[in-house]
């Protein structure tokens, strides 16, 4: 119940800070996003399909919303700002994140309508287990939902991780993390621990922790990627955003004139 209420506010901070300082297009890796929202839809997919707690599937629900909050400021900031500076000539159209976007979403709801075989006896149970942002999982392969949940929570864990690579990279490049709430990944790093450690208590048996292996692990591995995020923060504390240097930097031409009025970032 901790993890899941603190994954539950943890969202809010950046939601803040992006309307405050209005540069979520250039604190915030697409990246980022994209792979929030899709492994948030696959949690949203593994609710209906293995038939998880009502709880359950509206917290799942919730982060999908919170990521589609968070896309819509990131589009509309790189549409207000591009109206105010020249488009590079390799630059990437925003309406093509929020294609992404409304493509994982309806996807996700075309298979949550599925109908799902049942090959679980009345000898089978499945227990059901509170997550945090990961899928929930199942304790042991009883038939098709064991399965079907396994996998997504492989499929979720991994693009969770994944999320946190060009977030890195692009504040190296900006050599600031300005725009980038502390808050909310500190409280990503306590929701992981929390829930990693509710995993641990229970039982530490080879077998249980190998059937609970893809959230332990995403959990264990996003807390590493997130004090990496952490240090950056403190490293680059008080320095000036390179100008447009990581939010161009793949719109930009590789080969373009110089110019003695422009200076390189």
């Amino acid at each position: 119940m901790v993890s899941l209420t603190i994954w539950i506010i943890a969202c809010f901070p950046q939601l803040i800070i992006n309307c405050r300082k209005g540069i979520p297009d250039e604190a915030l890796s697409v990246y980022l996003i994209l792979f929030w929202l899709f492994g948030d839809t696959i949690n949203v997919i593994g609710c209906f399909l293995t038939k998880q707690l009502p709880l359950q599937t509206i917290t799942a629900v919730y982060y999908v919303f919170t990521d589609v909050i968070i896309m819509l400021q990131f589009t509309y900031s790189t549409m207000k700002h591009r109206r105010t500076r020249k488009k590079g000539p390799g630059g990437a159209d925003p309406s093509i994140f929020v294609c992404c976007m409304f493509t994982f979403w309806g996807l996700g709801y075309l298979i949550s309508m599925a109908p799902l075989p049942d090959i679980t006896g009345p000898h089978m149970n499945v227990r059901r287990h509170p997550a945090g942002r990961t899928l929930l999982m199942q304790p042991v392969f009883h038939g098709t939902p064991d399965i079907i949940g396994y996998s997504f929570g492989c499929v979720s864990s991994l693009c969770y991780m994944c999320s946190r690579v060009p977030q890195l990279r692009k504040n190296y490049l900006r050599q600031t993390t300005e725009g980038v709430s502390l808050i909310t990944f500190l409280m990503i790093i306590a929701g992981n621990l929390t829930y990693g450690t509710s995993i641990l208590v229970k039982s530490t048996a080879g077998l249980f922790i190998l059937q609970h292996l893809p959230w332990l692990g995403g959990s264990l591995c996003m807390i590493l990627f997130d004090l990496v995020l952490l240090a950056q923060v403190f490293m680059y504390r008080g320095n000036t955003p390179l100008k447009t240097c990581a939010a161009d930097m793949e719109s930009e031409p590789l080969l373009k004139k110089p110019s003695i009025n422009d200076p390189t970032c």
